[in-house]
């Protein structure tokens, strides 16, 4: 009887390992097709808002020296009756309707020589035109033009022509209303500067434009990318180190039924969008920690208000145990944004000293074994206990 109930209790025990082991392989299996599908419907429509931004041989190289001078911003501002497209160096920068839009450059997609080229079209018959200025923000936010549009533009297909407009405009200091020689229609147009012209902008003033900010679409793609491939990456490891885990597959939309599809983006082509995710995981890793930022911020996902710590007393004083600070260490944070680094290590560049990583699912699960195992010990002994009282009665009965 005894060694049932410590078998039973040894079943129950082995039982919620196994349970545990497979809720958590599910749990990270879950994750890892959720991080695919963002992947996949990133990729999926940065192809259709630019097809070339797919083209990881056009990754931008890293400068050993920024053109830009410490401190400062270059800022894109842009406006179009209608619709506008925009590329620096043909890296896509965003796109706008009717509303001024403003755009921080980052210094990675900037060259000794740039080139901006814009794409603009009409869509109601009434009035069509572009506003653009790029500029050297400075301090207290006073914009320097490098360049803006004028009819010193090259045009594809025809000129570029300043035109008077009758609408109210958005302030863009020192910008032109341009369009080609035609009313309407759709026109390309392009403009060069280069190190120079940034030099020069900080001799000029203009006043603060107002615009709705953006992120950059390329470097914003870029940056979401290389997270999600970090993420993808460490759950696949997870999942391979599991027994119970099986191959992590790949999937390109044939025969995919309706459980792995994305709704209205249609089946998972990941055999069409590792490839990208993979090479911009790979690309961002060579840069510099100090470039490496501008892809990699410095995000950590709230663990929300249930793992507030009890309220309770005051901790010790740094005079009572020393310096506190002196010997602290970030706590494990299995999702942290820079990849390559160990969980719950710093995200300082100087590397810090990190608290080793703790494995999901160690120490918490020696505490619920121990737990069970005492109050199945005491079962047991009563069990015993009630036996061999048992067994006296009876005996007393046949004397």
């Amino acid at each position: 009887m005894v060694l049932s109930f410590c078998s039973l209790g040894t079943v129950v025990l082995v039982s919620e390992g196994v349970y545990a082991a497979n809720d958590e392989a599910l749990t990270l299996r879950q994750e890892y097709n959720t991080v695919t599908a963002r992947i996949d419907s990133l990729v999926r429509t940065m192809g259709v808002d630019d097809r070339n931004a797919l083209d990881t041989t056009r990754l931008p190289e890293e400068l050993e020296t920024s053109i830009v001078p410490d401190g400062r911003d270059v800022v894109l501002i842009f406006w179009a009756d209608d619709e506008a497209k925009v590329w620096v160096n043909d890296y896509f920068v965003g796109e706008t309707r009717l509303t001024p839009i403003e755009v921080i450059v980052p210094s990675l997609y900037l060259r000794s020589t740039n080139r901006i080229r814009v794409r603009c079209w009409d869509t109601d018959w009434v009035e069509s035109g572009l506003l653009l200025g790029l500029y050297l923000r400075g301090e207290g936010g006073t914009l320097h033009p490098i360049v803006t549009s004028d009819a010193s533009w090259e045009g594809v297909g025809g000129s570029v022509e300043e035109i008077a407009y009758a609408h109210s405009l958005p302030d863009i200091p020192d910008a032109e209303v341009v369009w080609g020689p035609r009313v309407f229609g759709l026109v390309e147009m392009t403009k060069s500067f280069d190190r120079t012209h940034i030099r020069e902008a900080a001799a000029r003033d203009a006043n603060q434009a107002r615009g709705e900010a953006r992120e950059m679409r390329y470097h914003d793609f870029v940056g979401q990318l290389a997270l999600l491939e970090s993420e993808r990456s460490r759950l696949s490891e997870e999942l391979r180190s599991r027994a119970t885990a099986s191959a992590v597959p790949g999937f390109s939309g044939a025969g995919v039924g309706a459980g792995l599809t994305l709704g209205k983006a249609g089946p998972l082509e990941e055999k069409a969008s590792r490839p990208v995710s993979a090479a911009v995981g790979r690309w961002a890793k060579t840069l510099r920690p100090a470039i490496r930022k501008l892809v990699y911020p410095d995000r950590r996902h709230l663990r929300g208000e249930g793992s507030a710590t009890e309220a309770g007393e005051a901790p010790a004083s740094g005079d009572e145990h020393g310096d506190r600070t002196a010997t602290y260490r970030p706590p494990s944070d299995r999702r942290n944004s820079q990849p390559g680094m160990e969980t719950g290590s710093s995200s300082d560049d100087g590397g810090g000293g990190g608290a080793p990583a703790i494995p999901s699912g160690g120490g918490g699960g020696r505490a619920t074994r121990l737990g069970l195992l005492i109050p199945t010990g005491i079962l047991s002994a009563y069990v015993l206990f009630v036996l061999l009282q048992l067994r006296k009665a009876r005996v007393r009965e046949a004397v």
